[in-house]
């Protein structure tokens, strides 16, 4: 998400709303069935993971 946020926000170091602007962005894609989404992991001894999201087959293919 915080490549997106640096993608739409065109900072280095994106604000806390951008990054929650991107992960919108996604969340809408997943929705829409344009995109996948992996949950993350809450944190704890070894930390957290964030969620991954990736283009969806169908997505790729209209795409091409």
């Amino acid at each position: 998400m915080r490549e997106l946020a640096m993608i739409q926000s065109g900072q280095n170091n994106p604000e806390r709303s951008a990054t929650e602007k991107a992960r919108r962005t996604l969340d809408r894609l997943v929705r829409a069935g344009l995109a996948g989404k992996a949950e993350g992991t809450a944190g704890g001894t070894g930390g957290g993971q964030q969620a991954r999201y990736r283009a969806s087959v169908r997505h790729i293919g209209a795409v091409s």
